[in-house]
């Protein structure tokens, strides 16, 4: 058998060994997600806008969602799928964090890698950038990160991270990280794109970014979460909602962890009767009693399959994902495959 052959049939065998992990069913939930909160989320008087936040009281962390629910992802790849060099060394634990918010003269760092607190922000630079140790500066949060990313205004002249930043800025930390192989996607796209793409996601073990105009909700019934309306500017985080900064946006983002399909016997909005595809999400905003990085999970409507129509103000993603080397090993055999016949047709 030619040496050709071996390897397009090693590679065979590895696609179907790869496939084989992706879990199927009509709902599935990830485990293992962080749920870290913003840290404007933190009682007086150690919030944003006084001198107990991260940075020693010398940076806006006001509009934190993109950082954070990035910062739960990365550590859910960290701690439980074992791409160490992601996020920082210290462990969260299954019901939500162990990294204390510490505020004083020299706060510890803060939740994954969402804030390096023991570096004063520099626009465009510094200590922050050093070791990808800051998520807020790769993001260009609040314009004092990397003045590089599409949509940076100068430093300081907008509030929350820009969507047009964030797959740029995600590139970048996980290859500062020591992952350039990381595919990171940003994509505006309507309900029905969006639902096949977050059901695709969480079924191969991969939580994703849903971005939405708004976090606005209250809980329901028992399991149900509903979407309020649009309050434009969120007095708890300092968020602008009015999407008026410009027409890239910033809106809200939260980590989308797992969904129910319409008619799944588990779906928390009527089981099998019910018409609603259903995500779940990990908010980083705080619902009422909820404890600071404590698991709350919200099971929200996202698309009415009965009047074929969104329900939540959805508009878009950002997925990621880190190869595993057995899939880079894939790939490369692959590539190599169709390199040597290409180049033995050519004699």
């Amino acid at each position: 058998m030619h040496w050709t052959s071996i390897i397009m049939r090693l590679a065979a065998v590895l696609a179907v060994a790869t496939l084989a992990a992706i879990p199927a069913g009509a709902g599935v939930v990830i485990n293992g997600v962080p749920d870290w909160h913003q840290p404007c989320l933190i009682n007086p008087p150690n919030g944003p806008d006084n001198g107990g936040n991260p940075g020693n009281g010398l940076a806006c962390y006001k509009a934190w969602c993109v950082p954070t629910a990035s910062a739960d992802i990365m550590g859910y790849w960290k701690d439980i799928l074992g791409f160490a060099g992601i996020a920082d060394n210290a462990l969260y634990n299954a019901l939500g964090g162990n990294i204390a918010w510490n505020p004083g003269a020299n706060p510890r760092n803060w939740q994954d890698d969402s804030a390096d607190a023991l570096s004063i922000p520099t626009v465009g630079g510094g200590a922050r950038a050093v070791g990808a140790q800051d998520l807020g500066w790769y993001l260009n949060c609040n314009d004092q990160g990397d003045q590089t990313l599409p949509g940076a205004g100068g430093g300081g002249t907008f509030s929350g991270t820009k969507r047009i930043a964030v797959q740029t800025g995600l590139i970048n930390y996980l290859t500062a990280a020591g992952y350039p192989q990381a595919q990171v996607s940003h994509q505006l796209c309507v309900h029905t794109v969006g639902w096949a793409k977050i059901t695709a996601e969480i079924n191969a073990g991969r939580p994703l970014l849903g971005h939405f105009t708004h976090g606005a909700m209250s809980p329901g019934a028992p399991g149900q979460w509903l979407w309020d309306a649009n309050p434009l500017e969120d007095s708890q985080t300092g968020a602008d909602w009015s999407e008026s900064e410009d027409g890239n946006g910033l809106g809200h983002v939260m980590a989308i962890v797992g969904y129910y399909a319409a008619g799944d016997a588990n779906n928390p909005f009527g089981g099998a009767g019910s018409v609603l595809d259903v995500i779940v999400a990990q908010d980083n905003r705080r619902h009422g009693a909820e404890i600071d990085n404590v698991l709350l999970q919200h099971n929200l409507p996202f698309y009415d399959t009965n009047l074929g129509q969104g329900v939540a103000p959805w508009v878009g993603y950002t997925t990621i994902n880190i190869p595993e080397p057995g899939t880079m090993v894939l790939l490369a055999l692959v590539g190599l495959a169709v390199f040597l016949r290409r180049r033995a047709a050519r004699r």
